[in-house]
């Protein structure tokens, strides 16, 4: 019976998710500056990207913003990716 269950339990659906920070601090080596993560919602996104979360700490990919070097606050950005669209890069990132 357990087995039956099991094969039509549905998984979740997937997304993949673009998560980018607008703002880089200064004195930092070990940063991420974007992701591209496959998770079931934003929120889901967001956790996944904290626990890889370089100098930056998680708080700016889980909170969705982070305090720059200008003491002002910068969004941490998170975009649902969808097939759509014209062809090209999808994620270009570098430092």
């Amino acid at each position: 019976m357990a087995i039956l269950m099991e094969a039509t339990m549905e998984k979740p659906r997937m997304n993949l998710y673009h998560l980018q920070r607008t703002t880089q601090l200064g004195g930092r080596d070990e940063t991420v500056l974007g992701l591209v993560v496959r998770a079931t919602s934003e929120t889901h996104a967001r956790q996944i990207a904290a626990t890889v979360a370089g100098d930056e700490g998680p708080n700016a990919w889980r909170l969705g913003w982070e305090v720059g070097d200008d003491g002002e606050a910068h969004p941490v950005t998170c975009e649902l990716l969808t097939a759509d669209g014209e062809a090209g890069v999808v994620c270009r990132d570098y430092y």
